[in-house]
């Protein structure tokens, strides 16, 4: 399965995924029994552009898909000032999603 480097904005957290934008966006905004409910901003983050800053090993051996198949939904690299540390072209989609499943994407350019 592909995996997905995303950065949260709210709360601020660099996350490995293997859910594509469009169902990690409604995994974060519809919430779980662990997390609260609202929307959800992130910027989809190039891998091939992050420096050694974040424990990148850890997408390997910990974002593997459950013992039934179904996708790990998020593995936490970094829970503070992550964003700071991805260089300016290291961004390559923002996104917004809603409670309501409304969608905002914007791409580099745009």
């Amino acid at each position: 399965m592909k995996k997905y480097l995303y950065l949260s904005l709210t709360p601020e957290a660099l996350i490995a995924s293997m859910l594509p934008p469009y169902e990690f966006g409604n995994y974060l905004a519809v919430g779980t029994k662990k997390r609260t409910r609202g929307e959800a901003i992130f910027l989809e983050v190039d891998m091939e552009k992050l420096n050694n800053h974040f424990p990148l090993d850890l997408i390997e051996k910990r974002c593997v898909p459950k013992a039934d198949g179904t996708p790990k939904r998020s593995v936490y690299l970094s829970i503070s000032k992550a964003s700071g540390q991805i260089p300016s072209n290291g961004f390559l989609v923002f996104n917004l999603f809603t409670m309501t499943e409304r969608v905002l994407k914007l791409r580099k350019g745009e």
